[in-house]
């Protein structure tokens, strides 16, 4: 979980927990809401700021309870990671609890929490503006995403958002040779590993609340700026918003969670591990739990950029050198573990071999198209 194992470094003064207490804390990190499931809830044991590794729970028994006595038992997937079955549906207006019992006996639950009614979003826009950088050494162009929400039934609402990036991207060069099973040949679809996609989850928080404003709707909030320094505006660019609204005390974690990791002090700015989540030991009221299990409304939008018009693009581009050329005459030397190898030709048609990346494009994305592209 990103608030246990992010850390920043810095010229600030680093604080260092005591870690005696917090070695191998349970961490719980559960989202459950009104859309479509199936839902997952991830277990880990806490880890040292210095040495962030994931090390997920296995073999534990986690379920979802209402409060009219209802049962839903998770499956385990991979180490860890739990999830709900496919036809289990959370509903507004009714509340949740998670439990969980380890291998080793020890027993969680979290407080019973009400799904709240969803708030729709009304619109997403995409504008082209130049930030400057963090450290303010330049200016850089790139595209702002904002939100707006549809108004809300209470004056008091409490969003929170997760997004998610899907681009498509383009290698720098045709494919023209192949070498592989010890045989170098032509490449008869030249463009087959050209075009592909990659979906990540963006890692920032976003949090905001209609408290004390004069309408429950939000207008024109800033999510995320994708800048023109990687290949994500290259082609084309899609923003998934997934918008949670949530309980004053999910707000109060997440935005705890959103001060500590997305600002300039980090992990060094606020002592880890003051962030109170909705998750107990029940079993040992005096053992320490980190996380929250996330009771929401769920609504979601989908955004499409295409490329800006009149900005530089500042990614890394391939070309071909003199070393690139020479390199291609020793493709017969490539040792099995790494075939397929791909070479491609210069403007002239001399044949070169940058790196495969150049030319094949899941060295870092997939050939397959998202269905929504």
């Amino acid at each position: 979980m990103a608030l246990m194992l992010l850390f920043f470094t810095g010229c600030v003064e680093e604080y260092w927990p005591e870690m005696d207490k917090y070695e191998s804390v349970i961490v719980v990190d559960g989202l459950i809401h009104n859309g479509e499931g199936p839902y997952t809830i991830t277990l880990s044991r806490s880890a040292r700021p210095d040495k962030p590794v994931f090390n997920g729970v296995a073999n534990a028994q986690v379920s979802i309870h209402d409060h009219s006595g209802g049962e839903v038992k998770l499956t385990a997937m991979e180490r860890g990671t739990y999830v709900t079955p496919p036809e289990f549906r959370a509903e507004a207006g009714i509340c949740y609890q998670l439990q969980i019992v380890t291998a080793q006996g020890e027993r969680y639950a979290s407080d019973f929490e009400s799904l709240p009614e969803p708030v729709g979003i009304d619109t997403v826009q995409a504008v082209v503006e130049y930030h400057t950088d963090p450290r303010g050494y330049y200016v850089k162009p790139g595209v702002q995403f904002y939100v707006s929400t549809e108004a809300a039934i209470n004056d008091s609402t409490c969003f929170y958002w997760r997004l998610t990036e899907t681009f498509e991207f383009h290698a720098d060069f045709e494919i023209y040779y192949v070498f592989d099973q010890g045989i170098l040949r032509e490449m008869l679809h030249r463009d087959s590993l050209r075009v592909c996609y990659r979906t990540l989850a963006i890692p920032e928080i976003f949090t905001y609340n209609t408290v004390n404003m004069n309408s429950p709707a939000l207008v024109h909030f800033p999510l995320n700026f994708t800048d023109t320094e990687s290949r994500r505006l290259s082609v084309r660019y899609s923003l998934l918003i997934d918008q949670y609204t949530v309980s004053q005390k999910h707000y109060a974690f997440w935005n705890s969670v959103e001060q500590q990791n997305n600002g300039q002090g980090g992990l060094y700015s606020t002592q880890p591990f003051q962030i109170q989540g909705n998750m107990y030991c029940s079993s040992n009221p005096e053992q320490p739990v980190s996380g929250n299990f996330t009771v929401a409304g769920h609504t979601a939008m989908r955004i499409f950029v295409d490329p800006p018009i009149g900005v530089n693009y500042y990614y890394p581009e391939c070309t071909i050198d003199t070393s690139a050329m020479e390199e291609f005459y020793s493709i017969r030397s490539y040792p099995p573990l790494s075939w397929p190898v791909y070479a491609t030709r210069d403007e002239n048609g001399i044949p070169a071999l940058p790196n495969q990346s150049c030319m094949d494009c899941t060295v870092s994305g997939t050939l397959e198209k998202p269905d929504f592209w």
